[in-house]
């Protein structure tokens, strides 16, 4: 198959603005923006499957550090599967991680939410029964995820994160919340934060006046923000904010303050649940418009590293009913 046969069967390309063109995998649903010289590289990776051969169509030493930077970066995203010799064909791989969702209780109701039709429907399972559905994740699983709804409204939660760590020594935590517990009158916040590797908290924006999360007090999540900086957990946490309509720039201030106080930060896009959802997604311009808001990886491209669907491709889901799935 010829090079460009094979790159137009699972590869969209396309210029977006002057020198930014977006590579979407098909097959994977990973988007990536890049540069003019980030799209000349990895035109370069598909043509080669060896470093050396890549080596040899660069011009200098100069040029090759930033095709190995670049190569690390797009590494990362995924979006060439495993490594540059199955480019094309990557090996199917068993479920890596594993998201839990403890309990649908929410404290909040985002109109963008796609579990707001079985929020606080359900009962939670026993912590006996997830000690469980644990176990026989453990062998295969190296990284768990633990969600909900909140799973600071899941009374067992401090129990699940200790029983994952006690039976196994190399598996990864990480909370997904949205910060709105009070965690200063949390009794076991402080074992939870020792426990687990990183935290995300969803965060849009710090204005009252343009919440689509109804019931984010702002207060009370930057209050539980400088209490976890004070108790020295600041290089777990991350924030992700979700890109609305007119939400650019209340996205931009999120970001400055994760830069400020050392927190990893990402941003993704709104998707609708239905028809009548559509009008909370920006508009295609401003969207276009956001990468330039983006910070690079490198001077070769940059990432949105969340937006690829992991449906069935090293990922398993709990639900708070025990019911397994192939998507978070």
């Amino acid at each position: 198959m010829l090079l460009k046969e094979k790159i137009k069967k699972y590869f969209f390309i396309d210029k977006i603005e002057n020198n930014k063109y977006i590579i979407y995998n098909i097959e994977r649903h990973i988007p990536i923006i890049v540069s003019k010289t980030g799209l000349k590289f990895f035109y370069l990776i598909a043509k080669h499957s060896e470093l050396a051969s890549c080596r040899n169509e660069l011009k200098n030493e100069d040029e090759f550090e930033k095709f190995k930077s670049f190569l690390k970066d797009l590494s990362e995203t995924q979006i060439l599967d495993t490594s540059i010799s199955e480019f094309f064909f990557p090996k199917p791989k068993p479920p890596k991680t594993a998201y839990l969702h403890l309990t649908n209780k929410c404290n909040l109701s985002c109109d963008y939410c796609y579990n707001k039709d079985t929020r606080n429907h359900f009962s939670d399972l026993t912590f006996d029964k997830w000690k469980y559905i644990i176990g026989e994740l453990i062998p295969t699983t190296n990284y768990f995820i633990i969600t909900g709804g909140e799973p600071f409204l899941y009374d067992q939660l401090y129990n699940i994160i200790k029983h994952i760590k006690e039976n196994s020594n190399e598996c990864k935590i990480e909370i997904l919340s949205n910060g709105i517990a009070n965690f200063s009158k949390h009794k076991e916040i402080r074992n939870i934060f020792d426990l687990i590797d990183k935290v995300t908290f969803s965060c849009d924006n710090f204005d009252p006046n343009n919440q689509l999360r109804k019931g984010f007090i702002v207060e009370t999540f930057l209050d539980n923000m400088n209490w976890l900086i004070v108790n020295g957990y600041s290089s777990k946490i991350g924030l992700s904010s979700v890109y609305f309509k007119n939400n650019l720039e209340g996205t931009i201030e999120v970001r400055d303050y994760c830069k400020k106080n050392c927190f990893e930060y990402r941003r993704v896009l709104a998707i609708p649940n239905n028809s009548e959802e559509i009008n909370i997604m920006p508009s295609l311009d401003s969207f276009i418009n956001s990468f330039s808001s983006n910070d690079s990886l490198s001077d070769s491209t940059a990432f949105f590293k969340r937006l690829n669907c992991g449906a069935g491709v090293g990922v398993i889901s709990i639900d708070p009913e025990g019911n397994c799935f192939p998507c978070q």
